[in-house]
């Protein structure tokens, strides 16, 4: 077991207060209130990364700061992309309580991990806590090997989790318009030190603008009802009845929409914009500087 050190008792009920918790008792029911709140208030988004790509120097300084991830939150309604958000629910989850360690998955044919969740313990049963990807997993997933497939199902989607050989456990969603599940990651339960996540946070802005999340803004809140999502050059809005797409027509109005939409100041989506234009030469809404 390597567990997670809890956060700073200063950081603990600022940090509940903004995903509107009342700090309580560990138990089941606080863990399924974190995930849920935190899925629908804490944006997964690529503007912190760009920020953090211009304001910092390359290494250690851009690796998640729990500090400056809970003042951009409260202040700038920021979140940011699995490796910060991981890295603060884990230790509040800690603070609040609960055996927590940190999971390594693979998304889609990456040759190493690339993507780390969260799993706590509860009465000796792993529980997968994950509100740093786009996928909305609102409940805390228990891990069971015996049996065949769990499913996580909300108005707006279908997921399921399917124990693999080696303590794997494969993340599918439902593909509706194909009846077909399709695969978005393979997790590894086992304890991982966050130590071995820096070096894929580190190549992530080693690699520029070919990053997946250095040449594109997105931001994604998975909400009990509806699934908010910016994506590049759209505004999508995903409810039980499907979605409903937006098409944007600039940089401008992407900043404004997740303002509108995500509650992402704008201070923080125009720097985030100006890095994407000016530091990468990147315009998704100019056919001559796309990605």
């Amino acid at each position: 077991m390597t567990p997670i050190a809890p956060l700073p008792a200063a950081l603990v009920e600022p940090y509940l207060a903004a995903l509107g918790v009342e700090p309580r008792r560990p138990d089941d029911a606080l863990l399924a209130d974190v995930a849920a709140r935190h899925l629908a208030r804490v944006p997964f988004e690529s503007f912190t990364k760009l920020r953090l790509h211009a304001e910092r120097p390359a290494g250690p300084a851009r690796r998640p700061d729990d500090e400056r991830f809970l003042r951009d939150l409260v202040a700038l309604g920021a979140g940011d992309t699995c490796f910060g958000i991981a890295h603060a629910l884990g230790g509040l989850l800690a603070a609040l309580g609960f055996r927590v360690h940190f999971a390594g998955a693979r998304v889609g044919d990456a040759a190493a991990d690339n993507h780390v969740a969260c799993v706590a313990t509860w009465r000796d049963h792993p529980l997968l806590v994950d509100c740093g990807f786009a996928t909305p997993l609102p409940v805390p997933v228990p891990l069971e090997r015996d049996v065949a497939a769990r499913e996580v199902v909300v108005p707006y989607a279908r997921h399921r989790f399917v124990p693999a050989p080696g303590d794997r456990f494969v993340l599918e969603e439902w593909d509706g318009a194909r009846s077909v599940w399709v695969s978005r990651y393979t997790l590894l339960a086992r304890p991982r030190p966050f130590e071995d996540f820096h070096a894929p946070i580190d190549q992530s802005f080693a690699l520029g603008r070919d990053s997946y999340f250095l040449q594109r803004l997105f931001a994604v809140k998975n909400e009990p009802s509806r699934r908010v999502a910016l994506l590049t050059d759209r505004l999508s809005v995903t409810t039980a009845a499907g979605p409903v797409e937006t098409k944007l027509d600039s940089l401008a109005a992407l900043v404004a929409a997740a303002e509108t939409h995500l509650g992402i100041a704008r201070e923080h989506g125009d720097a985030a914009a100006r890095v994407l234009r000016d530091t990468f030469g990147i315009d998704p809404f100019d056919p001559a500087r796309a990605p």
